[in-house]
């Protein structure tokens, strides 16, 4: 596994469980469908913090949120967990796998502070040597990219538009298009290239 975002879907088995300090867990598992790893299989997970309103708040958003993009038509979560999938996992979605650093002495993943304390160069010792091993997450579940549109055609304007380009494929429209002038498309512009360090290793887990 790499870092990266792939094209995947909900498997539509939702667990549930608490955290070591009794706060409430909810998980998906979810399978990358195409690519490389296409077949690998991921947990995601939300934590709902007790601490304050607005942390309590903000996971249970997360979370339906996160059942909605996976195609969870359901108004009730009992009877999510009761086996009833009303439409979670007949959706394509996008999964975002990020590294994560697990500290082996101490058995525990380590924190954003952590790994900023740390350092790059020592960072690396540790994984070099062992100590730390660094894994993929799937941290983030994403709707796919659609282009919407304000005001889809449907009906019988949509079956005069597909016959006018049928026709003009059918005519040889394509190519007299292709070879007119044409000038430079924004598409065919160097950008920068953002490099990860993580992007580039392996994991076996």
């Amino acid at each position: 596994m790499r870092q990266g975002t792939y094209e995947g879907r909900c498997l539509g088995r939702l667990s549930h469980g608490k955290s070591d300090n009794g706060n409430k867990q909810v998980g998906l598992v979810y399978q990358i469908t195409e690519g490389e790893f296409a077949g690998y299989q991921a947990p995601w997970r939300v934590t709902i913090r007790q601490d304050t309103p607005e942390h309590r708040a903000e996971d249970l958003g997360r979370l339906v949120e996160t059942l909605r993009v996976s195609g969870w038509r359901g108004e009730r979560l009992s009877a999510l967990v009761a086996g009833e999938p009303e439409g979670l996992g007949d959706v394509g979605v996008r999964l975002v796998f990020q590294p994560e650093y697990f500290d082996r002495t101490r058995k525990e993943t380590l924190r954003d502070e952590e790994l900023y304390n740390f350092g790059e160069e020592n960072l690396r010792a540790c994984i070099e040597s062992g100590d730390v091993e660094m894994r993929f997450r799937l941290r983030f579940v994403n709707r796919r990219m659609e282009a919407t549109m304000k005001q889809p055609l449907d009906g019988e304007e949509l079956d005069d538009f597909c016959g006018d380009v049928d026709t003009f494929i059918a005519r040889g429209g394509e190519r007299a298009a292709k070879s007119g002038p044409r000038g430079e498309s924004a598409n065919a512009r160097e950008t920068p290239v953002r490099r990860e360090i993580a992007g580039r290793g392996e994991s076996a887990v």
